[in-house]
């Protein structure tokens, strides 16, 4: 099983890789949402459901025919059925599971687990069936979370929902050398006058010094989000100390936020803190980029019939498409992806693609474009179909 938390990520490589996979058979594809508190006396929910999803799968295989297939489907499931109950199985590692086995014999089953939740499907198509990895894939882009005090800085990445501390930067300011009035000496008023402005000299001289510490530091946090790829930075703590790590991040050209609350413990616990911000975050990403393919001008093209023209020619950089819409079309002799209704030209036969929309994810994997998903685009992007793209030319 590659799992997230043995060191195998989830990446756009794994996904372009799994996606030009083929069988003649058929691909079958297993993804589930596990509850890892499920109880282990009873049937989890999940399991019951893709047992329900196999055993209507099995039946339409033998009703449809050929026998040949269904019987290759069924010696599929027995070859499988160790892979599937750790699937299934809540005390294994990773919250989403994915499973794509090759139908036809000798060829290898590959199982993914992740820490974000995955939708339940099974599937049987020609090729595996990314989507759910690839909605995955987006959601879980790598999201810092800098917190700041007057001890020290801590930089806490979560990808793919899974937190970790990658960096520690303590902020010693040394005072020996400072002179700071303790209080009044007995009997002397005039020095008791000068107790609370001496204290508050030493107060601002302090902040001062902490603000240049925490700003010198600046540098290697923007290498630090540069080298993970870092989508969104969220610093958290005193607002004093944390404005020159916000101005210098947000001049490096990074998308910061700033929260006047900071968080203790663990990678974890500092990541549920801010659970809200982050996921607020993803939306507005979200919403950044669908105003940025509407003002792209000729940048870009909106809508299944230009955006499946560019799929084909190769130009497209980023896919932008409904995270659960179906689309339908057809598949020219040649490969191109065709709207639906699309007429046929010089006697060439299409061929009717119920999953268009897999088909071009694929596409966009093959060439290296990204493939954002996006829940209710179609609103986002002012187009009835919910489907655009960035162009490279």
């Amino acid at each position: 099983m590659r799992d997230q938390g043995s060191g195998v990520r989830l990446d756009s490589a794994l996904l372009a890789e799994l996606a030009v996979r083929t069988d003649p058979v058929g691909y079958l594809t297993i993804t589930a949402d596990v509850d890892p508190r499920a109880q282990a006396t009873r049937r989890a929910p999940w399991a019951i459901e893709v047992d329900n999803e196999l055993n209507a799968l099995e039946n339409r295989l033998r009703e449809e025919g050929p026998r040949e297939r269904w019987a290759a489907f069924r010696d599929c499931l027995e070859r499988t059925a160790h892979e599937r109950e750790r699937l299934l199985d809540a005390s294994e590692p990773g919250r989403g599971r994915a499973l794509f086995a090759p139908v036809s014999k000798g060829r290898e089953t590959e199982v993914v687990a992740l820490q974000l939740p995955l939708p339940i499907r099974v599937v049987l198509e020609e090729r595996p069936y990314v989507r759910p990895l690839v909605t995955a894939l987006e959601r879980g882009r790598p999201t810092g979370i800098v917190t700041v005090s007057r001890d020290a800085l801590r930089a806490v990445e979560v990808a793919l929902g899974v937190p970790s501390e990658l960096a520690s930067f303590a902020l010693a300011v040394e005072t020996e050398d400072w002179r700071e009035m303790k209080g009044p000496a007995a009997g002397n008023p005039t020095q008791a006058q000068q107790t609370a402005p001496q204290r508050d000299r030493f107060e601002r001289r302090l902040a001062g010094a902490l603000e240049r510490a925490i700003a010198a530091r600046a540098s290697e946090l923007d290498a630090l989000a540069r080298a993970r790829g870092w989508e969104h930075v969220l610093v958290a703590g005193d607002p004093r100390l944390a404005a020159p790590l916000v101005v210098a991040l947000e001049g490096a050209g990074h998308a910061v936020e700033a929260v006047s609350r900071t968080a203790v413990g663990d990678a974890a616990s500092v990541a549920e803190a801010f659970a809200d911000e982050l996921a607020a975050a993803r939306q507005d990403r979200m919403v950044a980029l669908a105003a940025r393919v509407r003002e792209a001008g000729t940048e870009a093209v909106e809508g299944l019939p230009g955006t499946l023209a560019a799929l084909n020619e190769g130009r497209v950089a980023t896919l932008v498409l409904d995270e659960e819409a179906v689309y339908h079309g057809s598949v020219a002799p040649d490969g191109r992806l065709l709207p639906e209704g699309t007429p046929a030209l010089g006697g060439e036969e299409l061929r009717f693609e119920p999953r268009l929309a897999e088909r071009m994810i694929e596409r966009a994997l093959a060439t290296g474009a990204r493939v954002v998903p996006v829940d209710g685009s179609a609103e986002l992007l002012g187009t009835p179909d919910g489907v655009a793209a960035l162009l490279r030319w």
